[in-house]
């Protein structure tokens, strides 16, 4: 068992928060990475953390020899080419993934990766109960970036549905949660842009197209921020038509159409003109 694992469950099982674990030893956003795997504690925020909830190092580290790192890498890389619709050798790597002893992160993770497998062969409705396990496991925990990827994917399937009631519901219950907590802090760089690429087509056909020019926006500054390109040509293309429906300037919307043609990479002139459209 991973450090994050240990601290997530234990965490957990004395019914504790993020917040609550964090206060006055660092910030919720540490503690997310932490048990997220993104980042490991200094010795000294490790040791009041042990203290806090009750256990030692040797609690901590017992483990760590015990478990490969093998499970915990397929899980991150499927799950990543998944979110990029790459699925290139996954069945095969799922199949490892099934034969493994998953702790609770982990199972969280699996059915993930199996709702997103779902929704790219057209699997809708099957869809929906492995991200009804996600949620029973994360609680719907609205600060829980798996959450958040559970109620897209079900915004997803209904819409491909043509249930365009239920897709709004969940749609709206991710865009609510990320009003109040922008940051999304145990998530990384591609899970939400794969969410702001997913919310932000399904507001443009609503017609919400100032809505949806925010999570454009905030995809492209976290693009920016990070060196990443994840979903450059949906994002601008999106962008293209909500510029369209709101009647920017022509020069600025053709330019938006030839960003998005040629799914050039993320820069600053790109920036300033997405900028502009949501003033």
């Amino acid at each position: 068992m991973f450090l994050g694992n240990i601290i997530t469950e234990t965490r957990k099982q004395q019914g504790m928060t993020q917040f609550e674990l964090a206060d006055g030893i660092c910030t919720q956003n540490t503690i997310s990475k932490i048990e997220k795997h993104n980042i490991a504690p200094t010795v000294k925020i490790l040791v009041q953390l042990c203290l806090r909830l009750k256990i030692t190092l040797n609690d901590v580290f017992s483990d760590f020899n015990e478990r490969g790192s093998e499970v915990v890498d397929l899980l991150i890389s499927v799950e990543k080419a998944l979110l990029l619709n790459r699925p290139v050798k996954v069945n095969d790597q799922i199949a490892i993934i099934k034969k493994a002893t998953l702790n609770l992160q982990e199972q969280i993770q699996f059915n993930l990766i199996t709702a997103l497998q779902k929704i790219m062969t057209n699997q809708y409705s099957d869809s929906l109960f492995d991200c009804d396990k996600i949620l029973t496991l994360t609680k719907n925990d609205s600060y829980n970036i798996y959450t958040l990827l559970a109620y897209t994917i079900k915004g997803t399937a209904y819409y491909k549905l043509e249930k365009i009631e239920e897709a709004t519901y969940f749609y709206d219950l991710v865009s609510k949660a990320t009003k109040a907590n922008s940051q999304i802090a145990n998530s990384t760089a591609l899970e939400v842009c794969y969410i702001s690429d997913c919310i932000s087509r399904f507001y443009t056909a609503k017609g919400n197209h100032k809505l949806s020019m925010q999570y454009i926006n905030r995809a492209l500054q976290l693009n920016k921020k990070n060196g990443t390109a994840y979903f450059i040509g949906n994002l601008l293309h999106t962008a293209y038509l909500n510029a369209q429906a709101l009647k920017v300037s022509e020069g600025k919307t053709a330019q938006l159409k030839a960003y998005a043609d040629t799914f050039l990479s993320y820069d600053q002139d790109q920036s300033n003109l997405i900028e502009t459209l949501i003033d």
